[in-house]
């Protein structure tokens, strides 16, 4: 025997015959509720999407379905390759030795590297400054006023809190 169910329109839970409730708006459309919950919760305008209790919710967030169990259950292991053929432009023992050696090893060579390229940057540094020009002294009628620079704004000192205030409360 089939018993004919219907959907709560909130929560998209199953009506059985008998329960819930049934509400008709003014325009005509129709709207099944499971219980008083829902249909408070429809009035106040909430988002069943939002509700953790909801199914629509749980689908959204793919919560609790077989498909994802069954998923679970089935995922098996999958062996790499790189083991048995290499990377490109590594061989299998190239690859062997690599992961073989120790950290201390590896981190001792990285720095190294990063060593010579900072020590590269400084010598570059280094010789732009040497041959770069000498700067020129200023000419003696362009004298800087005691304030700010000359034609521009003059700009007072920053204020200095009271000596002993630092902190205190």
């Amino acid at each position: 025997m089939v018993v004919k169910t219907e959907t709560c329109t909130f929560s998209n839970f199953r009506i059985y015959p008998g329960h819930g409730c049934l509400y008709i708006r003014t325009d005509g459309k129709s709207f099944r509720f499971i219980n008083a919950k829902n249909e408070a919760s429809f009035h106040m305008k909430r988002n069943p999407r939002k509700l953790n209790w909801t199914l629509f919710y749980r689908r959204l967030r793919k919560k609790g379905t077989q498909e994802d169990q069954l998923k679970k259950a089935k995922k098996r292991v999958i062996s790499t390759s790189v083991l048995s053929r290499g990377i490109q432009g590594m061989t299998i023992e190239e690859l062997k030795n690599k992961t073989s050696e120790g950290k201390e090893r590896r981190k001792a060579m990285r720095e190294a590297t990063v060593r010579e390229a900072k020590d590269a940057a400084r010598k570059k540094q280094e010789e732009k400054k040497k041959n770069a020009p000498a700067k020129k002294a200023a000419p003696a009628g362009n004298k800087m006023d005691v304030k700010g620079t000359k034609g521009g704004a003059n700009l007072k000192p920053a204020r200095q809190s009271a000596p002993g205030k630092q902190g205190a409360r």
